[in-house]
């Protein structure tokens, strides 16, 4: 559904954000490698997305307007939504505007505006809103940044936080007030680097981000609404990754998703400001990117590219 059909530049060319490294050391993430299982539908629990879609890259997912969205890349690097409203699934189109992606895509949403993020074609970072006009068109984000991978964006009430893996693999943040301007990119304190795309979500009073150190252990910090950052840490339970990693919330409680160094899909919770550990996702699914969750009420909805490259979600308890 996607074609193969080359895709312009989403706008210009060329550019460059700032010019390090986390931690060391590997482990591996809950379970010794099985080998891969493909991501169909004899994987049980595990349902591929309606209207045929791929894709070279991970999933981006969000809650909004009451039903839940997934945005990906698709295998013409166009970007395209899914949007699912609790009963059914509208099927792939491509959101307007033109634009196209080398990376996953990354939504969040603020008031009635859902605001989606892309890399752009020339590691740029470009932004298209939705709002109830319609959307608005890709804009740069300003600040003149650049990232090989795919961004996060998190919002807290009418502030949104776009967080980036610079050319230089340390991590930057760029934060637009209610007024809608842009404050810039600055360095995430702490001296973290990743060599992926990072993932981000809100709990309660504060901002959260994962990512994949540079020795494929899996590290977190949060910032409170003062801009005050915490310490890194190891995420508890001794995971690893050779990926992103997905971030969703529900009132004060994380939720963590990982592919594992198997490539199955493993979460961990944090609550009561601590994490649980490691569990793999029901279903005995495996990925290749990524994974991407929002959560509704009691559930929790998890979306990822199967080996295969077709998009799959499954909904398990939170």
């Amino acid at each position: 559904m996607f074609g193969t059909t080359p895709r312009r530049s989403l706008l210009a060319a060329g550019a460059a954000l700032l010019t390090g490294a986390l931690l060391a050391g590997a482990a591996p993430a809950t379970a010794a490698p099985t080998g891969p299982v493909p991501l169909t539908a004899a994987a049980v629990g595990w349902g591929e997305l309606p209207s045929g879609g791929a894709t070279p890259s991970a999933p981006g997912s969000v809650q909004y307007q009451d039903d839940t969205w997934v945005f990906v890349r698709g295998t013409d690097d166009r970007i395209y939504l899914n949007r699912f409203n609790g009963v059914t699934w509208t099927g792939w189109s491509e959101v307007p505007g033109g634009g196209a992606t080398p990376s996953g895509p990354a939504a969040a949403v603020i008031g009635d505006a859902l605001h989606l993020v892309v890399r752009g074609t020339d590691n740029k970072i470009y932004t298209n809103i939705l709002a109830t006009g319609g959307w608005s068109g890709w804009r740069e984000l300003p600040g003149g940044g650049a990232t090989p991978d795919t961004p996060a964006v998190a919002a807290d009430r009418q502030v949104l936080h776009a967080y980036v893996r610079g050319t230089d693999n340390k991590i930057y943040e760029n934060t637009r007030a209610a007024n809608g301007t842009w404050g810039g990119w600055a360095e995430v304190p702490g001296g973290g680097a990743t060599p992926s795309g990072l993932a981000a979500t809100t709990a309660g009073t504060r901002v959260h981000i994962a990512v994949r150190g540079t020795d494929n252990k899996i590290y977190a910090a949060s910032r409170s609404r003062r801009g005050e950052w915490d310490t890194w840490k190891e995420v508890a339970g001794g995971g690893a990754t050779n990926d992103g990693l997905g971030l969703t919330s529900y009132r004060q409680d994380v939720y963590l998703l990982a592919r594992g160094t198997d490539n199955r899909i493993y979460r961990n919770n944090r609550v009561d400001n601590a994490w649980t550990t490691w569990t793999e996702v029901p279903g005995g699914g495996a990925t290749s990117a990524a994974p991407s969750g929002v959560t509704e009420g009691t559930y929790l909805y998890v979306f990822v590219r199967g080996t295969d490259n077709k998009i799959y979600g499954q909904r398990v308890a939170r």
